[in-house]
């Protein structure tokens, strides 16, 4: 009975960040307003990004617990930390998930989700290639090199 009480919390705390990423979707994460069901993919990446990061979450509770066996002030302060910056992951999951759509040119495989980071944006492979070969990442280079 003496364990059930640690194991219940961390359960508890763990069930916390799965919540915490789609509500925070929900409250303060981007809206589409295109068509289609885009936005419960969105919502069902961060639900799957949500419950990885509680899974990770348990397993670091796990090792805290072995390497602090005999220090528990110690360990609920690594604990809390550690909870603390998952929950801080997974809230940022949350919100910064978007839908990104094929028709503005963001992506070249027919759009998608992405998470956690929505501002890296890297072209596709066909906008790489031109004829074969590599096409010049920066004409501004060109340029410097020429004059």
């Amino acid at each position: 009975m003496r364990a059930a009480a640690p194991i219940a919390w961390k359960l508890l705390l763990a069930g916390v960040v799965v919540v915490a990423g789609p509500q925070s979707h929900l409250w303060w994460g981007a809206k589409y307003r295109g068509p289609g069901m885009d936005q419960w993919d969105a919502l069902l990446v961060v639900v799957f990004v949500s419950l990885v990061l509680a899974g990770l979450l348990l397993v670091a509770f796990a090792g805290t617990g072995w390497l602090l066996q005999r220090r528990l002030r110690w360990m609920a302060a690594v604990d809390l930390a550690v909870f603390a910056v998952v929950l801080a992951l997974a809230v940022g999951a949350g919100v910064t998930a978007r839908v990104v759509d094929a028709e503005k040119g963001a992506r070249a495989d027919g759009g998608g989700v992405q998470a956690l980071h929505p501002s890296y944006s890297e072209p596709a492979v066909a906008e790489r290639w031109v004829g074969g070969k590599p096409r010049a990442r920066s004409s501004s280079l060109r340029s410097l090199c020429l004059s």
